[in-house]
């Protein structure tokens, strides 16, 4: 049996779970999770990076890998952004437990949850110029003035001829209870998720990753995105416009989300395209959007190297209507 110990941090709703990093590691602990009507699990640790994926088998248990920039103590952007994940994950209906590796995060979340959740206190904190809670770029860190969405040549023909990207309900017409069932949805979103445009930010390689894993079916390897990466097209977006979009959400995972559908139009900053799908994607490329669009060869790049030099090639294009 398990040696855990649950104690309630808000209501029944929000749980710290006390036990040795064994047992929460062993994923048998899933089972557990769910007898007890948890849907997330929280784990802070001195990771890489943060991810939520799902635990073990069972879709429905979701692990939420969270790293900080300056592990054991969370920044005041990163407490406060975790203060919005809970309040989307609470909104949705879902049970979260939390798992803390060092005493010292413990106390600072566990303040802040107070704070907010029972004394009613509501801060605000304003976003950094760079945060480095993830290093998996050249930059070492998340460049937060633009956020992109990534498309493979298909969808970027799609996202063209509507003059929109949409979000998985309203590109496919079917319910994110559906779609959340589907063998693509390998991370266990859950249904709401596939409600909006979930964008990265500017200089994130998550974008071609998730483009490149579509495309193998699989989780593809170092040396693939290496030696054998093909970029997708990349849809950039200023940050502080996208702040007053009427459908923008903070779920205090992802850097944006825009529910239903994003106007390129009205919103986009840059595209770059790989410059061998030129052929094929100029036709179907609205003349209004031709003076935000880069084509680009990708000959001798990788994943980082491309990522990279897409963001710094965005920030030079100086166009003021759609800054």
């Amino acid at each position: 049996m398990y040696q855990m110990k649950i104690k309630w941090i808000y209501e029944n709703r929000i749980a710290e779970i006390a036990a040795d990093k064994k047992i929460i590691e062993d994923r048998q602990i899933v089972r557990v999770l769910k007898d007890k009507g948890f849907d997330l699990l929280v784990t802070f640790d001195s990771y890489d990076y943060r991810i939520i994926w799902r635990y073990g088998n069972d879709i429905n248990i979701r692990r939420y890998y969270n790293s900080l920039s300056n592990y054991p103590i969370p920044s005041r952007w990163e407490t406060f952004n975790f203060i919005n994940f809970l309040i989307y994950e609470l909104k949705h209906g879902r049970r979260i437990s939390i798992w803390f590796q060092d005493e010292n995060t413990s106390k600072t979340i566990g303040t802040a949850i107070d704070d907010y959740f029972i004394k009613g206190k509501k801060n605000i904190v304003a976003l950094p110029k760079k945060l480095t809670h993830c290093r998996n770029c050249i930059e070492k860190g998340c460049m937060t003035d633009f956020l992109k969405h990534t498309a493979s040549v298909q969808n970027a023909l799609s996202i063209f001829n509507e003059g929109k990207i949409l979000s998985a309900c309203k590109a496919r017409n079917t319910d994110g209870k559906i779609l959340m069932q589907k063998k693509r949805n390998a991370s266990g979103d859950p249904a709401d998720y596939f409600k909006y445009i979930q964008l990265s930010f500017g200089n994130c390689i998550t974008g071609d990753r998730l483009v490149t894993e579509r495309i193998l079916g699989k989780n593809p390897s170092e040396k693939h995105l290496r030696n054998k990466f093909n970029p997708g097209i990349s849809y950039y977006f200023n940050y502080q416009k996208l702040l007053s979009h009427p459908d923008y959400c903070n779920d205090g995972y992802h850097p944006c989300k825009i529910k239903d559908s994003l106007s390129l139009n009205d919103y986009l900053h840059a595209i770059v395209i790989p410059k061998k799908e030129e052929k094929s994607l100029r036709p179907s490329i609205s003349p209004d959007l031709m003076d935000r669009v880069i084509f680009m060869d990708n000959t001798g790049y990788d994943l980082w190297s491309w990522t990279s030099k897409c963001y710094k090639k965005i920030k030079k294009l100086n166009n003021p209507r759609y800054q």
